[in-house]
């Protein structure tokens, strides 16, 4: 073989990564440096450039190979030499590790996964550090590969290292490598490593195996101050979803970060019945906040156990929870439910929490609540909740008026605006805008206009121009139709108001928007 006047091997393998022919290289080379020889450089020479080592190779060839000048000779020998099942080539790709290329250093450390040797661990972990990222991968990916016992502490190490792609291929191994890494993932949390703490957690989460639940339960129920660890630690306890994480899970729903409570009341739903005497206990004892995912979290679960204590929040009318229990009783669907129920929506001080007693009767679906309900069809902030709880009920109007209500409760517009009906619908809601229950006579004014019927113009403006208050008026102004645009804007003005436009979506009501 000729080399030219100053090259060196480092060049040559750089050369041989692009593939470029050896009689091109030597012709360039000696062109650029001035010298006119004849140079032969023959098939023998071509064939000197690195490939793929052939199959078959003997041993002691692939030995001889881990001398080349080439780098890539060497990698392809060392990978041979791991899918060999010779016992001699463990030395050689001991040595192998120390090559001064990256690509040589990676293979061996594959080749040496493949061999399966555990006393490689040592040396392979230290290139976990390498100063070249991907070798650092492929040491953490080889050691996982493994399957060794002794291969978990490396990996755990691995954790903590300061590039995220080596962190991320540790995590990645741990993970496949499953309940075998769960003593030391438990016993490197311990340490208070604060690093690693929330990958650790979560990765025991994901691994799923109860004996991490100890520990969990400490992280979610801490009182450090740290929502983050609180937040992801109930998270994990929900990703194991055991009956020995109850009792964390309801120290979590205790604990005073908000992400942490959701997240125990979640796991807690997954648990399902076994969970229900704790939620009470913490429905009775606990803070509000706790006591109201303790509430929601009854309510998914669904056992029946749960209904009289939701049935005692809505007697006790312990306002904070009432919204939350009145849906948590719709979902259990018991019948006990029904007399608190309807109670409440005939007590004029609790009419804030009506809309959510007809809701859940309607889901109950216990056809003696329906004259109680139908108490609530003209009214404009409940109406639609009223109409559909009736529909689950298979209810029937009785007279015009409701069966006008019910189907603008239901946006029922073809039906509302149909040639044989519309006369009767007019009619009813002609005369109530005229009522003094402020309600019923919004409810009919804001029908009129969602219903978008030319005829009704004059009705609106003249009840205006007789009875407009402020409300009525911006009504008017922000409900997309021109005339009543103008006729709102005119009666503000005149009586002193600013008038100020609002978007679509904000709109009390828009003009034909049923």
């Amino acid at each position: 073989m000729v080399r030219a006047i100053g090259s060196t091997n480092v060049v040559f393998e750089m050369l041989a990564v692009l593939r470029i022919p050896l009689p091109v290289v030597c012709l360039c080379w000696l062109g650029v440096a001035g010298v006119i020889t004849t140079v032969s450089v023959g098939l023998a020479a071509e064939k000197s450039v690195p490939g793929k080592t052939a199959p078959g190779t003997s041993f002691d060839s692939l030995v001889a190979q881990l001398d080349s000048t080439y780098f890539l000779v060497r990698a392809d020998a060392v990978t041979a030499l791991g899918r060999s099942s010779d016992p001699r080539a463990f030395d050689h790709l001991m040595g192998a590790l120390k090559d001064i290329r990256p690509e040589v250093r990676k293979a061996a450390l594959i080749a040496l996964a493949n061999f399966g040797d555990p006393r490689a661990l040592p040396a392979m972990s230290a290139f976990v550090v390498d100063k070249n990222v991907e070798t650092g991968v492929a040491a953490v990916s080889a050691i996982g590969r493994m399957k060794h016992p002794s291969a978990i502490p490396y990996l755990v190490d691995a954790i903590r290292h300061k590039h995220y792609s080596v962190r991320g291929a540790a995590y990645n191994t741990l993970k496949t490598v499953g309940s075998a890494a769960v003593p030391a993932l438990i016993a490197e949390l311990k340490k208070n490593n604060r690093s690693a703490r929330l990958k650790l957690i979560t990765l025991l989460g994901e691994i799923g195996d109860p004996r991490a639940v100890g520990i969990l339960e400490t992280y979610a129920s801490s009182k450090d101050g740290n929502q983050a660890i609180n937040s992801r630690a109930s998270k994990a306890l929900a990703a194991i979803g055991d009956a020995r994480t109850i009792n964390g899970l309801l120290a979590a729903l205790n604990s005073g970060d908000g992400g942490a409570r959701y997240e125990a009341a979640s796991a807690l739903m997954t648990v399902g019945p076994p969970a229900v005497p704790g939620l009470i206990r913490v429905l009775n004892t606990g803070d509000w906040p706790a006591q109201r995912e303790a509430v929601v979290a009854l309510g998914e679960i669904r056992d029946p156990r749960a209904v009289a204590p939701l049935i005692a929040v809505v007697e006790e009318h312990r306002t904070l929870l009432m919204s939350d229990a009145l849906q948590a009783l719709g979902k259990l669907k018991d019948r006990r439910a029904v007399p608190p129920l309807t109670s409440l929506l005939a007590n004029s001080k609790a009419r804030s929490f009506a809309g959510g007693a007809i809701g859940a009767l309607g889901n109950i679906g216990d056809k003696s609540a329906t004259p109680h309900i139908v108490n609530f069809l003209r009214d404009r902030r409940i109406g639609a909740i009223a109409s559909n709880a009736l529909a689950k009920l298979e209810w029937q109007p009785g007279t015009d008026t409701e069966r006008v209500y019910y189907l603008i409760g239901l946006k029922a517009s073809e039906r509302l605006t149909g040639k044989d009906f519309w006369p009767v619908v007019r009619n009813v809601l002609i005369r109530d805008i005229q009522s003094s229950d402020y309600e019923v006579f919004a409810y009919a004014l804001y029908s009129f206009i969602a219903l978008g019927a030319d005829d009704v113009m004059p009705v609106l403006l003249n009840k205006l121009a007789s009875d407009g208050n402020k409300e009525m008026a911006n009504a008017y102004l922000n409900s997309g139709h021109p005339e009543l645009s103008k006729a709102g804007a005119d009666w503000a003005r005149s009586h002193g108001y600013i008038v100020n436009t609002v978007s679509r979506s904000n709109a009390t009501v828009r003009w034909g928007s049923f």
